[in-house]
């Protein structure tokens, strides 16, 4: 059995699941060919309550000047953009898993593994704030995250690391996806890895399409 992909990218305050908070995060399930299975989805969080500005304010200078640069900052004050408080992004993300994973019946029985570039961070994250969190225990969303802790692999898929196996096709091949690193947004972010993992997949396997 071959675990499908849940595609995935959150910006953070900081590093640190225990004392810092989830910006943005966007999620994309696909087959392990990939094949998207459903269009990618982006939570942008309420910063606005009073605990959350207090971990905004800790942030280090450096994670400060980058999602300001990334425009992050400007849409997380825009009134005008759809945004989630915490509770409210926490059951949106597990009923959507729960839906996806209900919906693919052609994959009986398939986990997703977390997928995306380092992705090992955004995992710590996940599991913390919304797939194993307490306060969803005793809510309508508890039923959603057991759910989603059964459907969840303990595995990963790191893209990062494929780079160390086709390092002269990086170099050589005009396929390769350019990118001047991460903007730090997480759609973009995601599909960024994704579709560098298309390209690592087709230097294994090139009949796939």
């Amino acid at each position: 059995m071959t675990d499908l992909l849940l595609w995935a990218d959150a910006e953070m305050t900081g590093l640190d699941p225990k004392t810092d908070l989830i910006l943005e995060v966007s999620l994309m399930p696909t087959t392990r060919t990939g094949v998207i299975l459903d269009d990618p989805v982006t939570f942008l969080i309420n910063s606005k309550q009073r605990w959350f500005q207090d971990a905004i304010d800790r942030m280090p200078e450096v994670v400060q000047e980058m999602h300001t640069k990334s425009g992050l900052f400007d849409d997380l004050r825009d009134d005008r953009l759809p945004k989630y408080r915490y509770s409210e992004a926490r059951a949106a993300i597990l009923e959507l898993i729960a839906g996806w994973g209900n919906a693919l019946e052609e994959y009986p029985g398939q986990k997703f593994r977390l997928a995306g570039a380092s992705v090992q961070f955004d995992k710590s994250f996940l599991d913390l704030h919304f797939f194993n969190n307490a306060m969803a225990v005793g809510t309508t969303s508890e039923e959603a995250q057991k759910d989603v802790q059964k459907r969840m692999s303990h595995r990963i898929l790191d893209v990062s690391t494929l780079k160390y196996f086709f390092p002269q096709a990086i170099k050589e091949d005009p396929g390769y996806p350019k990118f001047e690193g991460p903007v730090h947004r997480a759609k973009d972010d995601m599909l960024n890895s994704y579709e560098e993992y298309v390209f690592f997949l087709k230097q294994m396997y090139p009949d796939v399409a």
